[in-house]
């Protein structure tokens, strides 16, 4: 992956850390490009899981459901 490297990136990557390179690295890979569709998805299913977590009371949000008083 590295001889793909355009000369910025390299000179960027001679100015940090080899620890820092490596998280810059491993970002990049876990920050690949994604489907729409599997955005979607994922948005979908982890929003599907707060909603239980707040039905079922495991989940409080602040200032919803809270009594208002005047």
């Amino acid at each position: 992956m590295q001889e793909n490297r355009t000369h910025s990136e390299k000179k960027i990557f001679g100015c940090v850390s080899s620890g820092r390179r490596a998280e810059i690295l491993e970002e990049e890979e876990i920050s690949s490009p994604l489907r729409k569709a599997d955005c979607d998805s994922i948005t979908n299913s982890f929003f599907s899981m707060l909603r239980r977590a707040y039905e079922d009371g495991n989940l409080i949000i602040k200032g919803r459901n809270d009594d208002v008083y005047v």
